[in-house]
This record gives C-alpha cells, structure tokens and sequence, in this order.
C-alpha cells in the first residue's frame, strides 16, 4: 500500500519540517524544492520507508518461527494479525515521518508478513480449509465410499 500513498504522506508529514527551513533562513522555494516530488529529502526518505521495513523483515523474520515453536501457530497467527491491524491503523495517525516508519517497521517479525491465506501454514487455523480437508481429500475417488 505504500506506493499508493507514498506522496501524500510525505507531504502532509514534511510541512512542518519545511516551516523549520523556512524559519531557519531558507527560501521557501528551496524548502519546498527538498520536499517535493524528486527532491532530495523526498527520495530520502521515500527509500527509507521501502527498504528498511524490509530490511527488517529479513533479518527479525526469523523470530516469527521461534516465537510459532514456543507459543504455537494458532495463537502466534492470531496475534500476527492484530498487530498487522494495530500498525496499520497506527501508521494512518502518524504525525511525523519517523513514527510512520517504526509502525511500518513493528509487523516485520511476524509470519502474516509472509504467507499467503490459502497456504499449508495457515491451514489449521482455517475453519473452513479445516473442514475441507475432512470432506475432501486429493487421494479418495468419488466411488471409493460406495457399496458393491
């Protein structure tokens, strides 16, 4: 979601920093200019917000499986999805570019992060994968049940 609203956050959440550098004795056309689309501050921090909650995902990543070891896939799962919801929500009320990029960065230890609904991970937790597989099964034909 991040390449859809990249821009604006960035802008509403530079205006101050911009205010700063106009109060600090730069014109405001190049206060502007470091902030807009293409300046240098934009693409700075443009690439922060992609590449280290990434980063992290990569190297905290791991500690999803330790924590699925020792708690369990159910209950590490469910937790996963709250604190992806949690820093969501907190990610849309952030007031500064550093707080947007430590919400975008909190879910990265967590498998949500990295499987897909539908997978093998997940399936004990599906209800409905759960009840699928008792009815359905690859390996039974549909005469396999019926009576000579």
């Amino acid at each position: 979601m991040l390449p859809l609203i990249i821009k604006p956050a960035i802008a509403a959440l530079s205006a101050p920093l911009v205010e700063a550098l106009v109060n600090g004795g730069l014109e405001r056309t190049k206060a502007a200019a470091l902030w807009s689309s293409g300046g240098e501050e934009y693409v700075r921090w443009a690439r922060t917000l992609f590449f280290i909650p990434a980063i992290a995902g990569g190297v905290f990543g791991p500690l999803g499986g330790y924590l699925t070891d020792i708690f369990g896939r159910c209950r590490v799962l469910t937790y996963s999805i709250l604190l992806y919801a949690f820093s969501a929500c907190a990610a849309g009320f952030a007031t500064s570019l550093p707080q947007l990029l430590v919400f975008r960065c909190l879910p990265s230890p967590h498998p949500i992060n990295r499987i897909r609904p539908g997978s093998p991970w997940s399936a004990p937790v599906s209800p409905a994968l759960t009840r699928w597989s008792a009815r359905c099964s690859l390996n039974s034909s549909p005469n396999q049940n019926r009576k000579a």
